[in-house]
């Protein structure tokens, strides 16, 4: 349930995006049919990837161990982090961010914040500090801007300091709509999903949004991607 939470989160934040960005006069998506038609859709406008492919726990009846013991680079979980940070999987994320340009990469979950600089060729660049308050507390935010692309590094959406009200979703949609462009949701103007994907358009050219957690599952594109 929690995983379908995030992924309805997401949505939302989407929702509110898009509408902050497009002109006045313009329909609505609210977040429950974001949810259900738009979000991860081929050629779409959001995009999803986990810097760890596998789930935290494949088998909750039995340890990681058991599980992936047998294959010597994942023997441990420790293990496994280093492989995918030295590994080929880092490397990929970069030349992922680096061939699409997204506008924003939306990374949730601060513990990962080393991670996401470096996977994403961030590692170097000075934050700006974003305050998101929609209510009596604000909530500061990282901004790394880099080559086209904002790095907005967030709490979870999720738990008791997370990011998981709809007016904080809301208002992180609004905001992270500042990097973004009417022209990112051809779909909302008239341009049917089939003509945006005849034109070579799709979502990463947009955003790509990245989440830390481990155990998502990978999937999205578009002008936001989520880590």
């Amino acid at each position: 349930m929690s995983r379908w939470q995030t992924h309805y989160r997401i949505a939302r934040v989407m929702a509110a995006a898009r509408a902050s960005t497009l002109p006045p006069g313009r329909s609505p998506i609210d977040a429950q049919e974001y949810f259900a038609r738009h979000l991860y859709a081929p050629h779409g406008w959001d995009f999803k990837l986990n810097l760890y492919p596998l789930p935290d726990r494949p088998d909750a009846a039995q340890p990681w161990t058991r599980t992936f013991g047998e294959q010597p680079e994942l023997r441990s979980k420790a293990a496994y982090v280093r492989l995918c940070r030295e590994g080929g999987r880092f490397r990929f994320l970069g030349a992922l961010r680096r061939k699409y340009q997204p506008r924003v990469l939306l990374c949730l979950g601060e513990r990962y914040q080393r991670d996401y600089l470096r996977a994403f060729g961030f590692w170097g660049i000075l934050p700006q500090e974003a305050i998101l308050q929609p209510a009596d507390r604000p909530w500061r935010l990282q901004v790394y801007q880099h080559e086209g692309t904002a790095l907005v590094l967030t709490p979870s959406f999720g738990g008791a300091n997370g990011l998981s009200s709809d007016v904080l979703l809301d208002a992180l949609g609004t905001m992270l709509s500042q990097w973004m462009r009417a022209e990112d949701f051809p779909a909302c103007r008239g341009v049917t999903l089939d003509a945006a994907a005849a034109s070579g358009t799709t979502a990463l050219d947009r955003l790509v949004v990245r989440t830390a957690s481990h155990g998502h599952s990978a999937a999205r594109a578009l002008p936001l991607a989520v880590a």
